[in-house]
């Protein structure tokens, strides 16, 4: 099972991953557009503190799969996937907010108060 939809206006997917019949995992994934050139490179100190989070978050929710396939950050998403499967997609809501702060830190966006 695939879920596609917007989540504070980006693109995030939620998807149940299968062996055979089994459900074995759920990968998150936010889709970067326009993609981040060089989003693969070595992280600065905040970036690194966002990713340990997504990973700290994803945990809490039921376990992070092995580091290979645990979680990345490319130039077209920032994914993690999950040891299980997710029961409710409303709860991966967190880990959805981090991946969009890790996101907004590698484009070196800078969001301001309401009073700018």
């Amino acid at each position: 099972m695939r879920l596609s939809g917007t989540f504070e206006g980006a693109v995030f997917e939620v998807e149940t991953l299968f062996k055979g019949a089994a459900p074995t995992g759920t990968r998150l994934a936010l889709r970067l557009d326009p993609p981040i050139a060089g989003a693969g490179r070595p992280r600065r100190a905040a970036e690194q503190r966002f990713a340990g989070a997504i990973l700290e978050q994803a945990g809490r929710l039921g376990g992070v799969a092995g580091a290979e396939e645990g979680g990345a950050v490319a130039p077209g998403e920032i994914a993690v996937v999950m040891a299980g499967p997710l029961a409710d997609p409303a709860a991966a809501r967190e880990v959805l907010r981090l991946m969009l702060a890790l996101a907004r830190e590698k484009r070196g966006e800078r969001r301001g108060g309401p009073c700018r």
